[in-house]
């Protein structure tokens, strides 16, 4: 019921969907996907807390990037950033084939709480924007990037802090379409 009000009543230009914890909440969600038309999406499995905690249960699956592609996704962004490295490299691959190695520099910060829902939350923002896929990621990473460098002095309580989400405040952008329309 949340999902039909939100997309009835409001609309939508793009949805970024995060942590389903359970398959019972994954077929209500890819009921919405289908009975709505959602095609601008952002999907972002959350698997792993940042704390290394599990937050999804134990029969819940997430698929590895091929098979995604196999069965209909247009992409899939593959994070390296619990990766142990000085570099932190991210893959996008997409149905076509293409595969893009988005790299940069890691930025020493203990404030990377949510930089995976940030990630996907400023993605979708941008596919909102009418950007295609490829630069809505780039400009994403770019934002999450700054985020964490311009947090990374911050000390918020112990262990992970969160990033620092409004280091750079914009005006409201109004898209100028009429919320998309639903068939019911």
């Amino acid at each position: 019921m949340q999902i039909q009000s939100v997309v009835e009543v409001i609309g939508f230009d793009a949805v970024n969907i995060g942590m389903l914890h359970a398959p019972e909440i994954v077929e209500v969600v890819a009921w919405a996907i289908d009975q709505y038309r959602l095609t601008r999406l952002a999907l972002d499995p959350v698997m792993v807390a940042t704390s290394g905690e599990r937050v999804i249960a134990a029969d819940t699956l997430t698929p590895a990037a091929k098979e995604l592609l196999a069965v209909g996704a247009q992409a899939v962004l593959l994070k390296g950033g619990h990766l142990i490295a000085d570099e932190v490299v991210d893959l996008l691959l997409q149905a076509d084939g293409s595969a893009q190695r988005l790299a940069a520099m890691r930025i020493a910060s203990r404030n990377v709480h949510g930089t995976g829902s940030t990630l996907s939350s400023a993605i979708a923002a941008h596919l909102a924007l009418g950007h295609p896929l490829q630069e809505a990621v780039t400009l994403a990473r770019g934002f999450i990037l700054s985020a964490i460098a311009q947090g990374s002095k911050v000390t918020t309580g112990q262990g992970h802090g969160p990033l620092n989400h409004g280091f750079a405040p914009m005006p409201l952008h109004r898209i100028t379409n009429p919320p998309s329309t639903v068939n019911t």
